[in-house]
């Protein structure tokens, strides 16, 4: 069925393009461990419920986003953000978002951590993690199972 076969080369196309993503978010993750600090000023930090329409097993609980807004200065250029990690921020338990925010308060001094060949390009908390990992296989798995059956 050429109908099918273009359904499965889509998938497998999207899950690459994915993956792909993913993979950066990792990179970037762990290269801002290296990157250099300046000290930022946080404006809004703040915990959403986030919502779907679907239903989903009441044993995980409801999830949330973690979310900052804040402004830093490098050289003489300022620059705003609301980027607070290439970790997942969005649709994760309430203890996880709580985590990423412990111990920040509007209003308060932050370290940012700034890419040097990009100065727009920060976070406050660096590194990767286990869910982006997971992330990456899923979208690979996904793109693997497609291209078995546009391979058929």
């Amino acid at each position: 069925m050429p109908g099918m076969q273009n359904f499965y080369l889509m998938v497998t196309l999207v899950g690459l393009a994915l993956a792909a993503y993913e993979a950066w978010r990792i990179h970037l993750g762990i290269e801002a461990m290296r990157w250099q600090r300046t000290t930022g000023k946080l404006t809004q930090a703040w915990i959403d419920e986030a919502t779907l329409p679907i239903e989903f097993d009441e044993e995980e609980g409801d999830r949330h986003s973690a979310n900052v807004r804040y402004h830093y200065k490098v050289g003489a250029r300022w620059y705003k953000s609301s980027r607070l990690s290439y970790r997942g921020t969005l649709w994760i338990p309430l203890e996880e978002a709580s985590e990423l925010l412990a111990g920040l308060e509007a209003g308060e001094d932050v370290d940012v951590h700034y890419d040097p060949r990009n100065p727009a390009r920060a976070v406050l908390v660096p590194g990767s993690s286990t869910g982006n990992l997971l992330n990456l296989l899923l979208y690979l798995g996904i793109a693997a199972f497609a291209l078995f059956f546009w391979m058929r």
